[in-house]
C-alpha cells in the first residue's frame, strides 16, 4: 500500500511539474523546458510511455541525456527507485 500511494504521488506530482513547464513555455519567469524535461523523467519512472518519449528525446537531442541522468540519479537518490 505504501508503495502504491508512493507511485500515485509520484504521477501526481509529475503531471504538475509538466503543467508548470507548459506554462514555463508561455510565461519569461519559469523555466519550461528545465521543469518539462524534470516531469518527464519524474513520470518515466512509472510509464513505458514516457519513458519511451524520453528516451526520443534524448536520442535526438545528445546534452538532454547528460542533463537527464543527472536529474534521474538525483531523484533516485531522493524518493528511491520504483
Amino acid at each position: 500500500m505504501k508503495q502504491k500511494a508512493k507511485q500515485v504521488f509520484v504521477v501526481i506530482f509529475a503531471l504538475f511539474i509538466i503543467l508548470i513547464g507548459v506554462l514555463g513555455l508561455v510565461l519569461p519567469l519559469l523555466p519550461g523546458l528545465a521543469l518539462l524535461l524534470l516531469g518527464l523523467i519524474l513520470l518515466s519512472m512509472y510509464s513505458i510511455r514516457a519513458e519511451g518519449w524520453l528516451n526520443v528525446l534524448t536520442e535526438k537531442y545528445p546534452i538532454a541525456r547528460t542533463t537527464a541522468d543527472a536529474f534521474k540519479k538525483f531523484i533516485e537518490r531522493i524518493i528511491g527507485k520504483p
